[in-house]
């Protein structure tokens, strides 16, 4: 639904949906591990969600998952991926109030 919001895509299936779409319809699998969804997306991306979560008091178990599971099968070399922390951002002193202010504002 997502995509045929955005790209007026065949929604009948995700599959049709990811063939539809111009920018995904030759997008493939990598073919290795060492790839940037797992080496930086789950750390620019899926740490910074989890720690979101965790100021909401929301419980993240597959989210928890999914990182662990990538960190013991595609752990970026040292100095190769910094994750993007609440630290980083200078929001980890910050209320859940305080970041819905800034990230609605």
């Amino acid at each position: 639904d997502l995509l045929d919001r955005y790209y007026g895509c065949d929604s009948s299936s995700l599959l049709n949906a990811m063939t539809s779409v111009p920018n995904y319809r030759h997008s493939v699998a990598p073919a290795t591990l060492n790839h940037r969804y797992l080496s930086e997306d789950v750390h620019c991306t899926l740490i910074p969600l989890r720690e979101l979560a965790q100021k909401a008091e929301v419980a993240t178990p597959t989210l928890d998952g999914i990182i662990h599971f990538t960190s013991l099968i595609a752990a970026p070399s040292k100095g190769e991926t910094k994750t993007r922390s609440l630290d980083a951002l200078g929001w980890s002193s910050l209320s859940q109030a305080a970041i819905m202010e800034r990230v609605t504002a």
